[in-house]
């Protein structure tokens, strides 16, 4: 279980120093509370960095990515990021 406060300096965190990894924790925090508008919310903003920032994301990550929208059951989203991680790349 996550203490409420982390997930605040999370946030504070975040709004100081945005980087793909701080976003990227705290929308697993919102998927295993159920919080599924947050994590998608966070998720957006972990793309648009990774879009902005060409190469920020590797493989994996969108490869995990996916993974956690199979699971979220929004599957359209999840044939986009496994669709991202065999361009980056086809071995993985």
């Amino acid at each position: 279980k996550t203490h409420p406060l982390f997930l605040e300096l999370l946030g504070r965190s975040i709004e100081t120093t945005p980087h793909p990894r701080l976003y990227w924790e705290k929308s697993l925090i919102h998927y295993h509370r159920g919080e599924n508008e947050n994590f998608f919310s966070d998720i957006s903003s972990l793309l648009e960095m990774g879009e902005e920032a060409k190469g920020l994301l590797d493989s994996a990550t969108y490869s995990k990515l996916g993974e956690i929208y199979l699971l979220a059951c929004s599957f359209e989203e999840a044939v986009h990021a496994l669709t991202s991680a065999i361009e980056k790349d086809p071995t993985n």
